[in-house]
């Protein structure tokens, strides 16, 4: 599955307070990195962050989940950003943050 062109470059924009990152295709979608930690992705059409227990019920209030894979019976720990966050990039820069922090904590694991 391709990605949109026009929606992966609104994700950047709307990224840029964030800093530095890089930008990698996989598997159909790609991937955003920093200091080699993914922190978030576009992935069947959706813009993800890597989450975990304490940042699930912040998705959770949107009602979000972790991704569930399509077609398979398997989730990861990336959850879709909402488009109330996507449209507040100060908010957007924080919850970026917050995924790079488990990103690079589950890379030390």
């Amino acid at each position: 599955m391709a990605v949109d062109k026009d929606y992966q470059a609104y994700i950047e924009t709307q990224l840029e307070s964030f800093g530095d990152f890089e930008v990698k295709r996989m598997f159909g979608g790609i991937g955003y990195f920093r200091d080699k930690a993914m922190f978030g992705a576009i992935m069947h059409g959706a813009f993800r962050l890597k989450g975990d227990e304490t940042s699930a019920p912040d998705f959770a209030k949107f009602g979000k989940g972790p991704h569930q894979v399509p077609g398979k019976n398997m989730t990861m720990p990336y959850y879709e950003v909402p488009e109330e966050i996507l449209k507040d990039k100060a908010v957007l820069r924080e919850w970026a943050f917050k995924a790079w922090e488990i990103a690079l904590a589950s890379k030390k694991k």
